[in-house]
């Protein structure tokens, strides 16, 4: 359930002037949520390939760019990669360790897992205070700094009409895939009528998110108001 603003740190490290987008997903942060639309109850990696692609147009229609994707958004720029080689100058996958491999045999019993799913309901877990919030982050992954988790806690989680925190992520994220999925039968999308394109899996230039040399920038999730390096974001330990 991450969120574009944990780049910040990233950004703090980068050497240069870069211009950085590091945008929420959809059903992640601070994007509507797939349950709010009519016959919508979950997302697909073709919706996610599109969002990148539909992003690229507006801010570098006319140039490849360097593309960064952690856990689920290195599985998604691979994806990409190996379709659109054209626009992508150098690929960096970070933790993307492809997709979870279930066979034909086991659709039913995903099916109805998914099913049960969507009439039980789901619902993420809620805090008294965003400091909870902070701290449940810290206990998620333990490097993590007092001030790095009070910076992100804010960007993760949302206040509620009671008063309580609850984290910024649509439930549905929760939910089975149903569709069975093998990556044992043919080539994969980084097949080889691609690998003469640019995008070439494992090299990394230590740079960031859909990165050009530019006027550096973080991208928050909302599109038209990137944070300069120079600004300083607060609870930030250094």
């Amino acid at each position: 359930m991450d969120v574009g603003a944990s780049f910040q740190f990233l950004v703090d490290a980068l050497e240069g002037d870069w211009h950085v987008i590091a945008p929420d997903w959809r059903g992640y942060g601070e994007t509507g949520w797939a349950g709010a639309e009519p016959g919508a109850n979950g997302y697909w990696f073709p919706d996610y390939m599109a969002d990148l692609d539909a992003l690229l147009d507006h801010f570098s229609p006319d140039a490849p760019v360097n593309l960064l994707g952690h856990s689920m958004g290195g599985n998604i720029v691979l994806f990409y990669a190996g379709i659109r080689p054209e626009r992508i100058r150098r690929l960096v996958n970070l933790e993307g360790f492809g997709m979870a491999e279930n066979r034909p045999k086991q659709a039913p019993v995903r099916y109805a897992k998914w099913m049960d799913q969507l009439k039980e309901g789901k619902r993420l877990q809620t805090y008294a205070t965003v400091g909870d919030v902070a701290e449940r982050l810290r206990k998620n992954n333990p490097r993590l700094t007092k001030a790095r988790a009070e910076f992100l806690a804010p960007y993760w989680s949302r206040q509620l009409e009671d008063g309580r925190w609850e984290i910024s992520g649509d439930p549905a994220n929760k939910l089975i895939n149903p569709h069975p999925l093998s990556t044992a039968r043919g080539p994969g999308l980084l097949g080889t009528h691609h690998r003469a394109g640019p995008a070439r899996g494992g090299e990394a230039d230590g740079r960031a998110a859909l990165a050009r040399r530019r006027q550096g920038g973080f991208h928050d999730g909302r599109l038209p108001q990137p944070l300069r390096r120079d600004q300083e974001p607060q609870g930030r330990d250094h």
